[in-house]
């Protein structure tokens, strides 16, 4: 159901010079680039305002790209083309909010940022964290509300979105966060749409709606569409796995199906369940069916954050395009010229097991990266990729900071049969485990056997 515009259709569109200036040597493969979002119409200088705009509204994907910005970082939301998360090219990541309630003691909301931003994971060459807060200004006095978001402003740099019951709150918040694009999220059960767009100037904010089904918010949008509003993001609220998953995917559907009313972002508010088993699957549901901005369970340890980071990385990894990880030698612990050298391959999944092993277990020694073009070790030695010749030209390069004629050099267990040659150009060949959770016993038997 994904809708692709094949690049013919944008060529037919294009001034056909092949002049070189958009940075692709043809028009055709400037097409391409428009189709898969590499590219976009201005970097064509002959394009007439009329062919942009056409080539604009057909490479627009069916879910709106949608950005919420804070002074020192902005993300985008949406840009979504099909029903499933290959569609686009695994680029198109869901962002995890936590909810702020400003209706709260000042030091138990330091305490809440401070524990939410400590958590940060490296992981496959990435660092994983929440992207973003819900601040929920409910209740709080207009005397204090300033205040109290002025403080918090102080504590985190995130992007954010805004919840109130006033509107007085809104345009308050709005002053104190001048030069930010922060999220407005607006429940119609408490705030008249109309009312709202005529007080506060929204045009330029992303405006949140939530309703209690999708027939409600179509209706909405279709009232703040008509208002000239474009940046919206569909809001909502959690009734159970089962209708959360029917919502989701009937707004994905509709979407694809060309209703622009729902050609939007989902946003998903999970903040009040209380279970924190069912919290964690109602997240991944989200995750797993089309949710742009997955507002968490204020009940969610940090474990179960940490574990949901991790499985949000693996749905927006492509596995056509590995990550790895630069070529190079990295120190683990307390080193010297003397320590042991593990040698292992730059797909960043192994790398990232071997070294959180390594650090986890108190040794000090280095990591060996070789590059194996992003393949896992077992994969580059049968495709030839990772040979003593790459090894030793590897080892050769760090001379100066490692002893390598005396070191104990590690090589994968899968990797043995490159030891004779390594051994003859003077190394120390240690054969390691299979496994990498096997290595810490041997590199303890060698530095202390």
């Amino acid at each position: 159901m994904s809708r692709k515009v094949q690049p013919l259709q944008i060529y037919m569109l294009l001034p056909r010079r092949n002049c070189g200036r958009c940075g692709v040597t043809t028009c055709l493969a400037f097409a391409a680039k428009l189709t898969s979002g590499e590219a976009t119409p201005d970097l064509c200088p002959f394009l007439t305002p009329q062919s942009k705009a056409k080539i604009s509204a057909l490479i627009m994907p069916p879910v709106r790209p949608i950005p919420i910005s804070s002074l020192s970082s902005t993300i985008e939301v949406g840009g979504e083309e099909g029903l499933f998360r290959h569609d686009g090219g695994f680029r198109r990541e869901a962002r995890l909010a936590y909810t702020i309630d400003l209706l709260s003691n000042m030091y138990e909301v330091r305490s809440v940022v401070s524990r939410i931003d400590s958590i940060v994971m490296e992981r496959m060459g990435l660092k994983l964290s929440i992207d973003l807060y819900l601040v929920d200004m409910s209740g709080v006095t207009q005397e204090s509300m300033e205040d109290r978001l002025r403080i918090f402003r102080k504590y985190t740099c995130k992007p954010l979105i805004l919840k109130a019951d006033n509107f007085d709150a809104y345009l308050s918040a709005l002053r104190l966060l001048e030069g930010e694009k922060p999220a407005i999220m607006i429940d119609t059960s408490l705030i008249s749409l109309e009312k709202f767009m005529d007080v506060v100037s929204v045009k330029d904010y992303p405006i949140v709606l939530l309703a209690k089904d999708i027939d409600t918010l179509g209706e909405l949008t279709a009232r703040i569409e008509d208002a000239g509003i474009e940046k919206i993001i569909l809001g909502i609220r959690y009734h159970g796995i089962g209708k959360l998953i029917r919502y989701t995917l009937g707004i994905r559907k509709r979407a694809l199906e060309g209703d622009k009313r729902f050609s939007y972002p989902i946003l998903v508010d999970l903040k009040d369940i209380s279970d924190s088993y069912e919290g964690l699957a109602a997240s991944i549901a989200s995750l797993l069916r089309y949710s742009s901005i997955v507002i968490l369970p204020r009940s969610m340890s940090r474990v179960f954050i940490e574990g949901l980071l991790i499985f949000k990385q693996s749905i927006y990894t492509d596995p056509r395009r590995p990550r790895i990880v630069n070529p190079g030698i990295y120190s683990i612990g307390s080193i010297s010229r003397s320590a042991p050298i593990v040698v292992t391959s730059n797909y960043a999944l192994t790398f990232d097991i071997v070294r959180r092993i390594l650090e986890a277990s108190g040794i000090g020694c280095w990591i060996l990266v070789i590059d194996t073009g992003g393949l896992s070790v077992a994969s580059a030695i049968g495709g030839g990729k990772f040979t003593a010749r790459q090894i030793a030209e590897a080892l050769q390069a760090y001379r100066d900071r490692v002893d390598i004629d005396r070191v104990p050099i590690i090589i994968p267990g899968l990797a043995s049969s490159i030891k004779p040659e390594l051994e003859t150009l003077g190394f120390n060949i240690i054969v390691g485990p299979v496994k990498a959770k096997d290595l810490p016993i041997l590199i303890k038997s060698l530095k202390y056997g």
